[in-house]
């Protein structure tokens, strides 16, 4: 098979986010009758729908929530019409949720929702029946200011109408089958945090654990990461343990936290199914920091893009790599070159083989 010049560059997985910073972590307050958070979104594939997780942050007075799914109006709103759901009790503060089965009774025995891919839908979170109950419901910082789909949505006066809000919900959909699928803008994130070590630290590297689904040339590595230090770092990609290419002394990050994209001298063909990772190394005893997300569960990377081949790997003193299958690292791959889908080579006059 040939690779074709993409024209440019592709990152992949996707960078988090249009701004330089990785997406922020809020909360969304529900606090009186009727008031609901929900998110809206196409399907990301055909199937039966199971169940929904979401993460919660301070909690004062822990009552019910009932989650649904509802349908979505042409003005692109629920349509305030329970059509399945559930009910979570023992709601408590900073945890993560999952809701049982979520059917047209709110019980195991009631009927599933279908759908096919590209159907919208509503997830709306609200009290089951409220009485003082304050609770709030993690959700993240979109793209922008001003999102079409998905969409966060508050309601207001007692549930009456529904007001577009700059984040989206911190959000998990499993089907029935046990599979889940990445939902563009949406992530099922648990935390995200900073992570700041030195040569001193075990582990002193952290990298992306990963394998491409396609054949592929990487010219280059995208991470958050702030070096803020003078001695310099590295940013590494092994096959294994052994280096195939490297950036030594990255000045680029010192003292500019931020998302980063590092081109190599000479990009790097990959293979399907070998195992790769995307190091960020310092090279002295001052800190350098990287920007990591937590899942509540290693199934909730297939939720995210990638899916289960990416995650975190860390080692101490170049020795062996430990997995962290319930972490990732932002950091991905720059591609500029993609297969082209053509057994024994061809592609035109475009292609290139290695």
């Amino acid at each position: 098979m040939a690779l074709v010049d993409i024209d440019g560059y592709l990152y992949w997985p996707p960078r988090p986010g249009a701004a330089d910073n990785v997406p922020s972590l809020s909360t969304h307050i529900l606090d009186g009758s009727g008031d609901m958070v929900g998110a809206i979104f196409q399907a990301p594939k055909a199937g039966t729908l199971a169940k929904v997780g979401f993460r919660t942050s301070t909690v004062s007075n822990a009552e019910d929530l009932k989650v649904a799914f509802e349908g979505v109006t042409a003005s692109g709103k629920p349509d305030t019409t329970i059509a399945q759901f559930r009910v979570v009790g023992s709601i408590v503060a900073n945890s993560w949720f999952e809701t049982g089965l979520i059917t047209n009774n709110g019980t195991d025995g009631g009927t599933k929702r279908t759908v096919a891919k590209g159907d919208f839908l509503a997830v709306t979170i609200g009290f089951d029946s409220w009485v003082a109950g304050n609770v709030r419901i993690r959700t993240k910082s979109s793209d922008s200011t001003v999102v079409k789909y998905p969409m966060g949505l508050t309601s207001i006066n007692g549930g009456s109408t529904w007001v577009n809000i700059s984040r989206v919900l911190d959000l998990y959909l499993e089907y029935d089958d046990g599979s889940a699928e990445p939902i563009n803008g949406i992530a099922p994130f648990l935390n995200i945090t900073a992570q700041s070590y030195d040569v001193n630290n075990s582990p002193d590297e952290y990298a992306l654990r990963f394998s491409v689904p396609f054949p592929c040339r990487v010219c280059g590595i995208w991470l958050w990461a702030d070096g803020g230090i003078s001695g310099g770092t590295e940013i590494i990609l092994y096959e294994g343990t052994s280096v195939k290419k490297m950036v030594n002394h990255f000045s680029e990050v010192t003292g500019a936290a931020g998302m980063h994209t590092v081109l190599f001298n000479a990009p790097v063909v990959l293979a399907t199914g070998t195992v790769y990772y995307a190091a960020y190394r310092p090279l002295t005893t001052a800190n350098c920091t990287i920007a990591l997300t937590t899942f509540n569960d290693a199934k909730h990377r297939n939720a995210y893009p990638g899916k289960s081949a990416l995650y975190l790997a860390t080692r101490t003193d170049q020795g062996a790599w430990s997995d962290v299958t319930t972490q990732r690292p932002f950091i991905g791959l720059v591609l500029d070159q993609l297969g082209d889908g053509v057994s024994g080579g061809g592609g035109g006059e475009s292609s290139h083989v290695f």
